[in-house]
């Protein structure tokens, strides 16, 4: 497999030699760095300290009791409120389909749009939190509004795609990112064990605990992104800088462009170039003061 895949664009065997450094340098223009084999002891213990890694971890085990659930147990939630088990398999595949629809118009909108990535991850949880709230909540007889409740789950996948990318798109430093990404595959491998576990077989048909533990965790997974994205723009003015394109004339954009993002303020604007060079010696975002989140 390591002869086909590459593990990064310096030893990709299907790039030319001359596009190599082409790769390599638009990889570095993030500011986070590329891979590296040393293992830095205090990057990994930056790691382990980082607000950001946690939040990121907590979010993950929250998403992940719900996706524990649902990968086992979406049938007999379906089938628990009275249709057949051909029906239930059909139905479940609507609401995958609103999964792969969810994914796609995140990601175009993600792609078209700087800095709405945050936003996109805030909208996805919101709406896993409605669905969840309809199948805690609603009457047991409400079946239909149920069922579009455990269709709205699907969106999951937005917030849990697009958090993950918040790791390799604003955490510097290879052992740093390493240690995070370990955190968060802890967090997920829980998380998975959790979920199933609060599917009680003397609550069926209904399974109450489930719906109550999804919505527990969709609400904590809403709350560390919002926690997350409110870091972040504290470090990075995002807000000001759309609101004096988009409403010029607000008073609000006035007061908020009057405020200087912390690193301007305390470094000055940004040196791009700077940035990547402090990336490539495998700087963490804390100490290269060129680096600027991505939200």
């Amino acid at each position: 497999m390591r002869s086909v895949l590459a593990d990064g664009p310096s030893n990709a065997r299907w790039l030319k030699a001359e596009y190599r450094p082409l790769a390599v340098a638009r990889v570095a223009a993030n500011g986070t760095g590329i891979k590296s084999k040393n293992f830095e002891t205090k990057q990994a213990i930056e790691a382990l300290c980082s607000l950001k890694a946690w939040l990121i971890t907590i979010a993950m085990f929250g998403s992940s009791v719900p996706n524990g659930i649902l990968t086992n147990f979406s049938g007999p939630l379906i089938k628990g409120m009275g249709f057949s088990e051909l029906n239930a398999a059909l139905l479940d595949c609507a609401g995958r389909s609103l999964q792969v629809i969810s994914l796609l118009i995140a990601g175009i909108i993600a792609t078209k749009f700087e800095n709405c990535r945050i936003l996109m991850v805030t909208i996805g949880n919101i709406v896993c939190v409605l669905g969840s709230c309809l199948m805690a909540f609603l009457p047991f007889t409400q079946t239909w509004p149920r069922l579009v409740g455990l269709w709205l789950i699907n969106v999951q996948s937005v917030g849990f795609t697009l958090g993950l990318v918040m790791i390799s798109s604003n955490m510097g430093g290879y052992t740093k990112r390493a240690v995070t990404s370990s955190m968060v595959f802890v967090g997920y491998c829980v998380g998975n064990i959790v979920g199933p576990l609060c599917v009680l077989p003397e609550e069926k048909p209904v399974y109450r605990s489930a719906a109550y533990a999804m919505l527990a965790g969709y609400a904590a997974k809403t709350v560390c992104h919002c926690l997350l994205g409110w870091y972040m723009l504290r470090e990075k003015q995002v807000l000001a800088d759309l609101l004096c394109r988009t409403l010029p004339s607000s008073v609000l954009t006035v007061a908020l462009s009057s405020c200087s993002r912390r690193r301007d303020r305390e470094h000055g604007p940004a040196d791009v170039k700077m940035a990547a060079e402090l990336g490539m010696k495998n700087i963490t975002e804390n100490h290269n003061k060129d680096f600027r989140y991505v939200l």
